[in-house]
């Protein structure tokens, strides 16, 4: 989400922080409409995003 909409992100997490310590953490995520991070759906789409990102470095300025 970050990656495309930055404002968006920063609302998602600003909204999430301020319900920390209220609800238990999957609860929280659902509150917040983000996947939850112990399915394998989502590490998986998380992998696939850092990998995109890591390929898109130009290693040749190491």
């Amino acid at each position: 989400m970050s990656l495309e909409d930055h404002k968006k992100a920063m609302d998602t997490y600003i909204d999430f922080c301020k319900l920390g310590g209220s609800k238990s953490f999957l609860d929280l995520i659902e509150s917040a409409s983000l996947d939850n991070p112990f399915e394998e759906a989502t590490i998986k789409a998380a992998v696939e995003t850092i990998k995109s990102q890591v390929d898109m470095i130009d290693d040749k300025k190491f």
